[in-house]
């Protein structure tokens, strides 16, 4: 990215804080120094020997037997990090824009933080601490609290003025116009906006964004009203008022999780509850084990979160999955046993999802 730099700023008055390096697991020990020597060989971290500030890093192994690697600045600079102004699109602002599309097109910045020039001033709060030494990184780095601000507000810029297009960080969809459904085709594709009985509201925001016909919400709420399964698993009044959980700040403050299961197939469903943004991991297990290894890969990406918010299922109330939070420090928020309207963020998502 040319002509844009990131801006790290911490609050007037800070000390510095340093973290000795944890230590690495053998068996990641190679793939780590190889992910190392990648990020030097593109100038997007630099050797140094001595700095007032380091990070030990998070390693997450993935599939192709590579590793993800960031600073877990969560105990360093983002503790006195000033927060970004710029706030992240919510989902109802983007499917707003992406309304009326009938082809979408989606591109994917590989290492898309990493394209981002640092400050030279910045450069100091984001060292980590390595079995290989310090390393300064050049670009901005995955696990800056403020990192996807300050991404979302670089790319905004970069993109104003192209119509029909939206970015949300790293990922930019474009879109073309809506299609007008003639009448004998209607009936069909309510089958196919009903599959998985998303419920009126789901099948209504599909429909908006890819196809219209006069009287088409009537129509959805008339098909949904005549479903047996839909009518037996329909939301209830609440039995007394709930209270409501306090305003998360900013974003990926508090994310809600929950498993759904389509046609067999499992999901992880994550939901930041100031973004509104959702993420969703298939699985064909929903075990303790499994579940840490798809959020080790999510915070990897976005940083580790302040609270998680789950239900009380056995994925989330295992030992394994207590500690993984503990030691990252995250502090797990369990609903009320037979309450699960308490996890009402991730309840929304996964019905959203389906």
């Amino acid at each position: 990215i040319q002509d844009f730099t990131a801006k790290v700023r911490v609050q007037e008055g800070t000390k510095p804080i340093f973290h000795k390096p944890r230590p690495v697991p053998y068996a990641l020990k190679e793939a780590v120094e190889k992910e190392l020597d990648r990020l030097q060989k593109n100038n997007i971290i630099t050797k140094v020997a001595r700095s007032d500030w380091a990070a030990p890093i998070v390693v997450v192994p993935k599939k192709d037997k590579t590793v993800r690697m960031c600073g877990d600045y969560k105990v360093t600079v983002n503790r006195c990090i000033l927060p970004e102004e710029y706030p992240l699109p919510n989902a109802e602002d983007l499917f707003a824009t992406l309304a009326g599309g009938k082809v979408f097109s989606k591109l994917d910045l590989a290492f898309a933080y990493q394209q981002l020039k640092l400050d030279p001033e910045s450069e100091q709060y984001l060292t980590i601490n390595t079995h290989k030494g310090l390393f300064r990184f050049n670009r901005l780095a995955y696990g800056i609290s403020t990192a996807p601000a300050i991404f979302q507000h670089t790319m905004d810029q970069i993109l104003d003025g192209i119509d029909n297009v939206v970015c949300f960080m790293d990922d930019i969809l474009l879109w073309g116009s809506r299609v007008v459904v003639p009448h004998k085709f209607q009936r069909r594709l309510l089958s196919d906006l009903h599959e998985g009985h998303p419920g009126i509201t789901r099948m209504k925001a599909l429909a908006r964004s890819y196809l219209w016909w006069p009287g088409l919400d009537q129509d959805i709420q008339q098909h949904v009203g005549h479903c047996s399964p839909c009518e037996a698993v329909r939301n209830k009044p609440a039995a007394a008022a709930l209270h409501p959980w306090s305003w998360a700040a900013t974003p990926w403050e508090r994310i809600h999780v929950d498993y759904a299961e389509i046609d067999k197939q499992h999901f992880l469903v994550v939901v930041d509850v100031h973004s509104k943004w959702m993420e969703v991991f298939p699985t064909q297990l929903t075990t303790a084990e499994k579940t840490i290894n798809l959020l080790r890969h999510l915070f990897a990406s976005f940083g580790l979160v302040k609270e998680l918010v789950s239900d009380n299922g056995p994925p989330f109330t295992s030992n394994d999955f207590e500690m993984f939070l503990k030691n990252n420090g995250v502090r797990h928020i369990r609903s009320p046993p037979y309450h699960p309207a308490s996890n009402g963020a991730a309840e929304r998502a996964v019905q959203t999802f389906k």
